[in-house]
């Protein structure tokens, strides 16, 4: 199994529906993620959570730290 750091630039462009000038916010994270066992499926009788639970770690993947990442310009 391992660990990884992915990333990530991005920009929030919230618009102004008004007409007045959109607001470019960036966003740029660093995502630690830690590869984990993918479980077996839920019982059709599990509850909420268990299924929940099954969703986030299905791909194998798990975030464990997200912080501010600042690009070299």
């Amino acid at each position: 199994m391992g660990e990884w750091e992915v990333d990530m630039v991005a920009t929030r462009v919230l618009v102004n529906l008004s007409g007045g000038a959109d607001e470019e916010i960036p966003i740029n994270r660093i995502f630690t993620l830690r590869a984990v066992d993918i479980p077996e499926s839920p019982s059709p009788n599990a509850s909420a959570l268990e299924q929940q639970l099954y969703e986030i770690r299905n791909s194998g993947l798990e975030i464990t730290k997200i912080s501010e990442f600042t690009p070299n310009n």
